[in-house]
């Protein structure tokens, strides 16, 4: 494999000296116009070193995007394809060979995928920029010796084709991880319905973290770009509010971007935990401010009332000595729950079948005004909270935006402590 040392991994070829170095820059471009958009990327890689610091001419380069679901670019919830398209122009220009790519949730096909990409705007910029689309939803089982909790990580096979990988995020909201940027984009590598096996395996905030952390350090991007021209806030990362930010984000480090993007929405560390996470493995300092910072200053980007959706702070209790019926009784006080809207809901049964802990079934509905305002639903997902793990799943895969996550009254309360 290109690229490869004898362990079968990337070789990792940034320059130690930019890890913890961070651009920003300004770009109020909020229809995406193409060539403001060019501008502000080409920009943002000049000032962490260039496209020629991370890529060589010949190289084979995936832009890893986020294309959780099949939605509009204008949705805010996938990556934006003028930003995808400034990016591919760029490596195309450096002589290298592009490839798009990433694994929405739920089942794949190539059907499937197609559609993905054509609703979401990737097959117009490889049009555009003589960029592939991937097509290869393979996967394969791969050492992980630098994780701490996942040491073997089945990932895509795209992966191994590839010289370097380039995460290209959507700065947004998650009503389970709080915020999803660069570090949690690669979870996009694990194939399909497999990522719901990685929720069940790693339940909890900081053990899912863990989990993210440990799949982006098996991906190994060797640059990341996050888009927060027009973010997601509210119940994201499917669900959520565009809102006009106006800010372009580039590192070699993904922790760094993410404590970065943290901080433009006004999140302090610890309550986002993947960023908590990566702080306390050493993976990033504590503060921003002691990040090297480039371009335009963090204090004339940051977003006033951003709304996120915040999770109980971890540490508040311990709840491992708690005998298991009380901590069952705690957590419901404590943990968002899904519901489902029964107006939106279209009982296609997404949600059932890619619910990792066989928590949602599909019950049937009698038909009727006053049950079923849809009277083409015959079947009604019901979530069982003993069984449920709050991954959430339910909530991204909707196709239909049928599923609210709804926090208890407890945990609103304490969050206000």
């Amino acid at each position: 494999m290109p690229g490869a040392d004898q362990s079968g991994q990337r070789q990792h070829l940034q320059n130690p000296r930019q890890v913890d170095r961070v651009a920003l820059v300004r770009c109020t471009a909020f229809d995406y116009e193409i060539e403001a958009v060019r501008l502000g990327v080409r920009h943002a890689i000049d000032l962490v070193g260039g496209i020629g610091a991370y890529c060589k001419p010949g190289e084979k380069v995936l832009l890893k995007v986020n294309l959780l679901a099949r939605r509009a670019p204008e949705k805010a919830v996938t990556s934006h394809p003028a930003i995808v398209q400034s990016l591919a122009e760029l490596l195309v220009a450096h002589g290298c060979e592009v490839i798009i790519g990433d694994s929405p949730g739920g089942p794949l096909s190539e059907g499937v995928l197609r559609g993905v990409y054509a609703t979401c705007g990737m097959d117009a910029v490889a049009r555009a920029t003589d960029a592939q689309l991937n097509f290869d939803m393979g996967s394969s089982t791969v050492d992980n010796p630098s994780g701490l909790l996942v040491k073997h990580v089945t990932n895509l096979d795209v992966l191994r084709h590839v010289d370097k990988v380039i995460s290209v995020a959507r700065l947004k909201t998650h009503v389970l991880m709080t915020l999803t940027a660069a570090t949690k984009n690669l979870f996009g590598t694990i194939p399909g319905t497999l990522k719901a096996e990685y929720h069940l395996m790693h339940p909890g905030y900081d053990g899912f973290a863990d989990s993210l952390i440990d799949i982006c350090i098996a991906a190994n991007p060797v640059l990341s770009l996050v888009d927060g021209i027009v973010a997601m806030e509210g119940a994201g990362p499917a669900n959520g509010a565009p809102r006009d930010v106006g800010v372009l984000v580039a590192s070699a480090s993904p922790y760094a971007a993410d404590l970065v993007c943290t901080d433009i929405v006004g999140l302090a560390p610890d309550r986002v935990p993947t960023v908590r996470r990566s702080v306390d493995r050493g993976l990033v300092p504590d503060d921003v401010c002691k990040l090297d910072m480039v371009g335009d200053p963090i204090d004339s980007l940051r977003v006033p009332d951003f709304a996120v959706w915040r999770v109980v702070k971890s540490g508040m209790f311990d709840i491992a000595h708690i005998p298991r019926p009380l901590r069952r009784s705690l957590d419901r006080m404590l943990q968002p729950s899904p519901t489902f809207v029964r107006q939106l809901c279209i009982g296609c049964g997404v949600c059932a079948r890619n619910c990792p802990s066989d928590a949602i079934t599909m019950s049937f509905v009698p038909p009727g005004p006053e049950r079923d305002p849809t009277p083409t639903v015959r079947a009604y997902p019901e979530v069982d909270p003993d069984r449920c793990i709050r991954c959430l799943c339910c909530q991204e895969l909707c196709p239909n935006d049928a599923v609210r996550i709804v926090r208890p009254p407890l945990a609103r309360f304490l969050d206000r402590l």
